[in-house]
């Protein structure tokens, strides 16, 4: 049956989901009415509801969608055209195109304002900044002078996750009430504060969602629970293009779309952002006030706005009789979330969580019996979100005062307290050195270089050595506290997170230096150094930053025998997979030497000379083009006699052939963090084959099989794993993948993750006498919190002498989010294994630490003359934790014979 269509021009337009001419809306079964929203409903003082009346000149959301907005979702090229058309049609509305998906999808902002604040956009962008800035505004009266003549920027981000739709549907909700709205309070809404609105952060995530409920829905949707249209299958829309969670990645900035909005983030910074998302569908609706733990580097300024949000949105949602709740559940501690990480630069960051999400499709029956409709899930989200831009329009002196004290007392802190500076140290691999610099740029933080080694006083080191006097070298990049963004610096930076809870809704460690793998100390007085400002011109081959510059070298010679590209850089392996694709005849060293005047670790690459004319430019513009596009050095060699250690011409040096990887595809997380290395970082080649269709490569095609964590369906590929293995092929296998080749799941190893018997006995022994007793909830949690790993960082020791280790220090923190390594009996080589008591950051129970320790995280087994490379976690983990994904470069570079 159809909605009724009694409601005001207003809840027609925003929530009805009558039939449009045409027939083009989906009528729903058993629908209720939607809340009437209109003007003379609205209680006296309500300021949260569609205005009185709408301009005329802005076209009606229906019109521009083709149906009543919910009817269907929106396809995002419609939606790019129904916010385009409204910009077009309203003065108060400019859109940006801040970026372009994977898959080509425009990525829009819309600033939302009266005119007059739209002129002067740039203005009040650059007056933000400046109050965020006490070096710039020093007190608190010249900050009061400044907000008379500003408005606080509020903005609303929608649909990061794909799969939960209504958020987008709601962005357009608001930006057309916004747009076209009349009456008191939208003029005072424009006039007093800036809106900016991304009505879609996921398009390609979106897409995956909605054109598959498109291609399942019937002519009416069924709100049966169990219904198909209510199982969206894998990967689902939550991700995009690269399978990446993109409410993860704030902190580590992965993927061009949020490296495009970080961009526009620190250029126009907000006072308020909310991250609109949906839960499950029998669930209610969650706001502000955030659960515990909360990231320390927060002031309790923050906590009291997410309250003061949280009573504005209850009071607009009581009106209506809508379930919610708060405090609970959604905590604030990870950096990489589009709450906390917002909140640490400043903005009162806060996650609305709506009921729905992908099993909510159009109508869903709940199990108390009421329908939930995508109608219902849209009114939501925009009463929500007028709500919070009131409730800050409301508050807009408080909010820019507390805006301007949130940075000038990070300011005041980082001059006074005990962490001074952070100190990031040079080392051979300068790659990834620039690569964490750059990253500190992106998020708007202050980085300086030394310019010559200086005399460090309170030197503290990162493992938790007492202070010290220490030299530090010339270029020792340092990121001083005292800076306006110093709570994002110090919680991106610091060791350890101080948390108030050991439970977790993300995990529980990020720190930035152990992340990168690089050498990193904190010091207890600023450097007395002579520095330089970083900044991208620093950075450039011709920057100021002379140990940091982004610049590759190549020395032609005539007289040499060939050249050598160290392993110690990370961009070694990328420079050498480009050899290896143009035939440069590249070979590895697999012992240290040294040519007398320099000294090459294990792993140096040598390109022989070419004593062709032809070939011998060939291979020099080769090199020279490598040398630029990678950032490596090649050096030449004038003889094969080394001065010390091995010859270059011994048989101990192995010549290396070109990948050729097969990636064992999966609708997971896993698969996606391998596909953008190899696609985006590494660019080699590689195909993506089910594990079903493992049987039909040709053995002489390929000789890599690469699988990530999330693989399934591996047990009719074991005969073709094996043959591969058999006949001299690699498998590099993560996580659960990895569990698939040990003894006691296909006996193709003899690794095994297998407890011990007395440690298994042990464990049975415990879980019987829980049976036996009646326990508490408390005492319950208590002890799953023993046996918690909610991804806490642990220290690996690596084999030097293995090839898998070349170019890494001798210990690398991981990443664990289990409790579980490997074993060997029998054949095979121990190559990484986990440190006993070796956690360096984050939470993990004292039963799952335990049971880690001494446990294997990589072992190298020979099956047949193949070899199965077992890692026991994945390295590739959000693709933010360097060290790991250096050892997988080391396997795809050395592994390919």
């Amino acid at each position: 049956m159809n909605r009724p269509s009694g409601l005001s021009a207003a809840g027609c337009v925003l929530f009805s989901l009558a039939t449009a001419p045409d027939g083009l809306a989906r009528p729903l079964p058993q629908a209720r009415p939607a809340a009437d929203l209109s003007a003379s409903s609205r209680p006296d003082g309500f300021t949260f509801t569609p205005a009185p009346s709408y301009r005329g000149d802005v076209p009606r959301l229906e019109k521009l969608l083709g149906a009543p907005l919910g009817a269907r979702f929106t396809e995002h090229r419609d939606l790019v055209a129904t916010v385009r058309g409204i910009a077009k049609a309203s003065d108060r509305v400019r859109v940006v195109d801040y970026g372009v998906t994977t898959e080509g999808r425009p990525l829009l902002l819309c600033f939302v304002s009266s005119p007059a604040n739209l002129a002067r956009i740039d203005a009040i962008a650059r007056g933000l900044r400046e109050l965020a800035d006490a070096r710039i505004v020093p007190d608190e009266a010249a900050a009061r002078a400044r907000i008379a003549e500003q408005v606080p920027v509020v903005w609303l981000s929608y649909n990061v996750h794909g799969n939960e739709p209504s958020s987008s549907e709601a962005a357009l909700a608001v930006l057309w009430h916004l747009a076209a709205g009349e009456g008191d309070a939208v003029a005072r809404t424009l006039e007093q504060t800036l809106v900016v609105i991304d009505p879609c952060l996921n398009p390609d995530g979106r897409d995956r969602y909605v054109h598959w409920f498109s291609s399942v829905v019937g002519a009416e949707p069924d709100p049966e629970p169990a219904a198909r249209e209510h199982d969206e299958p894998s990967p689902g829309g939550r991700v995009n293009h690269y399978y990446f969670d993109m409410n993860r990645d704030w902190c580590f900035a992965t993927q061009d779309e949020t490296r495009a909005r970080l961009a526009w983030l620190a250029r126009c910074p907000p006072q308020v952002h909310v991250d609109f998302h949906e839960m499950y569908a029998n669930s209610s609706y969650f706001f502000f006030p955030a659960d515990l733990p909360r990231n320390a580097n927060l002031p309790r300024s923050t906590m009291e706005w997410g309250e003061r949000f949280g009573l504005g949105n209850a009071k607009a949602f009581d009106r209506f009789g809508w379930s919610y709740y708060t405090g609970e559940q959604f905590d604030l501690l990870y950096p990489g979330y589009g709450d906390s990480f917002p909140s640490l630069r400043g903005a009162i960051g806060m996650t609305y969580e709506q009921a729905g999400h992908a099993a909510g499709g159009l109508a869903f029956k709940r199990e108390d019996g009421a329908l939930l409709t995508l109608e219902d899930r849209v009114a939501h989200h925009f009463i929500a979100s007028l709500a919070t831009i009131e409730t800050a329009r409301a508050g807009k002196e408080r909010l820019l005062l507390d805006w301007w004290s949130f940075f000038s007392d990070a300011l005041r802190e980082g001059r006074e307290g005990s962490l001074r500076e952070v100190a990031l140290l040079p080392s051979e691999d300068r790659a990834t050195l620039r690569r964490l610099v750059r990253l500190l740029l992106l998020h708007g933080i202050e980085v300086d270089v030394a310019n010559g080694a200086f005399v460090g006083r309170g030197v503290h080191g990162f493992d938790g050595r007492d202070a010290a006097e220490r030299v530090l070298p010339e270029g020792t990049v340092l990121v001083p506290m005292a800076q306006p963004m110093k709570r994002l610096a110090k919680a991106l930076l610091e060791p350890k997170a101080a948390v108030e809870r050991t439970t977790f809704y993300d995990i529980s460690a990020w720190s930035l230096p152990y992340a990168f793998g690089v050498d990193a100390c904190w010091l207890e007085q600023p450097a007395d150094a002579a520095r330089t400002r970083v900044d991208d011109a620093a950075l450039a081959p011709d920057g100021a930053a002379a140990t940091l510059r982004d610049e590759g070298r190549f020395t032609p010679a005539t007289d040499n025998v060939g050249w050598i590209l160290p392993w110690g850089d990370a961009n070694a392996p990328a420079a050498l997979l480009d050899l290896l694709a143009n035939d440069a005849g590249a070979r590895m060293v697999p012992r240290a030497f040294s040519t007398g005047t320099r000294a090459f670790a294990p792993g140096a690459i040598l390109v022989p000379r070419v004593r062709d004319r032809n070939g011998e430019r060939r291979l020099e513009e080769l090199l020279a083009e490598v040398a630029g596009e990678r950032s490596v050095e090649f050096t030449p060699i004038s003889s094969f006699k080394a001065a010390a250690g091995i010859d270059l011409g011994s048989e101990q040096v192995v010549a290396l052939k070109p990948p050729r990887i097969v990636v064992v595809a999966s609708d997971g997380t896993g698969f996606g963090e391998l596909r953008f290395l190899l696609e985006r970082e590494l660019e080699v080649p590689f195909s993506c084959v089910p594990p079903d269709r493992l049987g039909q490569l040709k053995a002489r095609d390929h000789n890599l099989v690469v699988i990530p964590d999330d693989a399934r369906g591996l047990d009719p590929a074991k005969g073709a794993l094996e043959q591969f293995l058999r006949t001299g092929g690699t498998v590099v296998a993560f996580g659960s993948s990895a569990l698939f080749f040990t003894k006691e799941r296909s006996g193709l190893t003899d690794v095994t993750a297998k407890l011990d018997d007395d440690s298994a006995k042990e464990q049975e022994k415990k879980e019987a006498e829980k049976k036996k007793v009646w326990r508490k909830a408390a005492q319950n949690e208590r002890e799953a919190t023993l046996e918690q790993m909610p991804g806490a960082l642990f220290e690996v020791e690596l084999d030097p002498d293995h090839p898998l280790a070349f170019g890494l220090p001798p210990r690398i923190p991981l990443l664990a989010t289990g409790g579980d390594g490997f074993k060997l009996h029998g054949g095979g080589t121990k190559v990484g294994r986990f440190v006993q008591g070796g956690r360096v950051s984050g939470f993990a129970g004292e039963e799952a630490a335990k049971d880690l320790g001494g446990q294997f995280w990589l072992v190298e087994a020979r099956v047949g003359s193949g070899r199965a490379l077992l890692f026991s976690e994945s390295p590739t983990f959000r693709l933010g934790f360097r060290g790991p994904v250096r050892v997988l470069m080391n396997a795809l570079a050395f592994y390919s014979r």
